[in-house]
């Protein structure tokens, strides 16, 4: 009996332990070739933080970016474009960092939606994680609708990156990570950038039972154990 319970507290502790896959959405528009105080690009900082992150990665990264306001998801191509999909492949996940090149708009909620509607058909439960330095420029949903995107694809947290954010979307972003379960965290140069965007990724991939979106089935399925183990006779 000891040996059973032994075995299912096991399998609870690495469950409450476990990461999902995360989605990364980089903003490519062209503020983001912006250049800050240190005389580097917004987009520079942007690939070394990404880059830093998908080095320390342990578990599946997708990387999708957006460049203007039309959606589709055909890799390597449109203005939102899932250019790596869930991949261990950190040599693949670096050299498509190193080759964006940042012009035209933000779609926001655009790539929210595309991002949701791909983790959906993976049904993987994965996290997703913005970067972003601008405010919307195509058609916005509200923090509502998004919500809903994200419930209705399987999508367990959205956590935002503000980059030298214009002021007065700070609040809009928080908005929108709050009703995702997720959280927003600011960064003002490379430092901050490459310590949120890491907060922020592992606050996505994180699974324990606390978290606001985790998947209820493997506690479902780790409470049937229990109870065969415990009802199960020597």
């Amino acid at each position: 009996m000891r040996l059973k319970f032994g075995m299912l507290f096991l399998v609870l502790a690495l469950s409450l332990v476990a990461a999902r896959p995360t989605l990364i959405i980089l903003d490519a528009s062209g503020s983001m070739s912006g250049i800050m105080d240190s005389g580097m690009s917004k987009m520079e900082a942007a690939k070394i933080a990404a880059t830093d992150l998908v080095e320390n990665a342990n578990e599946p990264i997708a990387l999708m970016i957006y460049t203007n306001c039309d959606s589709g998801l055909d890799p390597y191509s449109g203005p939102i474009s899932l250019v790596v999909d869930f991949t261990m492949d950190k040599q693949l996940l670096k050299n498509e960092i190193a080759a964006i090149s940042p012009y035209g708009g933000t779609p926001i909620s655009n790539s929210i939606k595309e991002a949701a509607t791909h983790v959906g058909s993976t049904g993987n439960n994965a996290g997703i994680v913005i970067l972003t330095d601008g405010e919307e420029t195509c058609d916005a949903l509200s923090a509502s609708e998004i919500a809903q995107l994200a419930q209705q694809n399987g999508v367990s947290i959205i956590n935002i990156v503000g980059f030298q954010l214009y002021p007065g979307t700070e609040q809009e972003m928080e908005q929108v990570a709050q009703a995702t379960g997720g959280e927003y965290y600011e960064a003002t140069d490379l430092e901050t950038l490459q310590q949120s965007l890491q907060q922020a990724y592992e606050s996505s991939s994180d699974t324990s039972l606390l978290s606001v979106n985790c998947c209820p089935t493997p506690v479902f399925a780790l409470l049937l154990l229990g109870a065969f183990a415990f009802y199960r006779k020597d």
